[in-house]
């Protein structure tokens, strides 16, 4: 018995060790060479790209088809992004960036979900325990 509970003790402590090491990671690393106009912009951002960026979701057909039931055409639209100083119009992108990539971090947390729960299931199987799913 004594045996046993240092057993699942030490699955505990591997599980509780792997759970601490997976969060300890972030979602996003990367590393390369930046331009220097990046670097001496007010943000990091250029206008030119932002306003790029934005006009690539706006030229969507779904998009579109909202802002026209909107009643906003394409002048409209790009007067009001003219209006728009540059750390707006870079939130904005940004936003849109987000938007488009549909929250990278859910599918690896899933996935690392299923990963300790099979191996809980394994780990129990062999100790000769029963696995019983109602």
């Amino acid at each position: 018995m004594k045996r046993e509970k240092m057993y699942f003790r030490l699955i505990g402590s591997y599980l509780a060790l792997c759970l601490m090491l997976l969060g300890s990671f972030p979602g996003e690393v990367f590393a390369g060479m930046v331009p220097s106009h990046v670097i001496y912009s007010r943000n990091g951002s250029d206008r030119g790209d932002d306003l790029e960026q934005i006009r690539q979701v706006l030229e969507t057909r779904l998009v579109s088809e909202r802002m026209a039931d909107l009643g906003l055409n394409r002048t409209e639209i790009d007067t009001r992004l003219a209006l728009l100083d540059d750390d707006a119009l870079h939130e904005v992108a940004t936003d849109l960036k987000l938007l488009q990539k549909g929250s990278d971090g859910v599918l690896g947390t899933v996935i690392a979900l299923l990963v300790i729960a099979i191996l809980v299931v394994v780990l129990l199987q062999l100790s000769g325990r029963k696995v019983i799913i109602e």
